[in-house]
């Protein structure tokens, strides 16, 4: 599964340089944020697999620069496509929402879209998500651009206890310093 992964990532990424590694680096941080809040090694493992792959229906330009430009309020269709994708032709179709939301924010949490229930995990691929594109765009005042980031969206985009997650992994743990110099790729694979 990992392999196959891999090759749709490679895939999605050669797309667009910019989106070069997101999927790797998002995986890393869902991976950590999951260790942390307890995951199972063989639900983590299915989820960071996941994933890599969550832009897969991010396929025409004009989605890909709206998804760098962080806008989070009308992330497009890519979301949809992607989930639609994975559920018909994905290695682990139950996991499928987890595109369809990946998006969704925090506040939204008793809506869904067609009775389709918003998964809990696909709030953190939402948070993966933004801290690898921050991560991307923030330069030497990274630690400072996330802090304010997840400060701006607690309880907004993101539920208190995952910021306060993402904030002591970025404190205490070397998530920002694997996610710079690229060793997240070792502790990935």
């Amino acid at each position: 599964l990992e392999d196959i992964m891999r090759v749709l990532q490679s895939t999605i990424s050669s797309l667009d340089r910019r989106f070069e590694h997101h999927g790797e680096q998002v995986a890393y941080v869902l991976s950590s944020l999951g260790a942390g809040r307890g995951f199972r090694e063989s639900e983590w493992r299915r989820l960071t697999a996941l994933a890599m792959i969550h832009d897969i229906g991010a396929y025409r330009p004009d989605e890909l620069d709206r998804l760098l430009k962080l806008e989070v309020f009308n992330p497009g269709e890519h979301s949809v496509y992607g989930y639609l994708l994975y559920r018909e032709h994905g290695p682990d179709p139950e996991l499928a929402p987890m595109l369809l939301y990946h998006h969704w924010h925090w506040r939204h949490n008793d809506r869904c879209v067609s009775g389709i229930s918003v998964p809990r995990e696909a709030y953190l691929l939402h948070m993966s998500d933004r801290i690898s594109v921050l991560h991307s765009q923030a330069g030497s005042n990274e630690k400072g651009a996330m802090r304010e980031m997840l400060a701006l969206q607690r309880g907004e985009a993101f539920a208190g206890e995952d910021v306060e997650l993402a904030e002591k992994l970025m404190e205490e743990g070397p998530l920002l310093k694997h996610l710079s110099d690229g060793s997240y790729i070792e502790e990935l694979y």
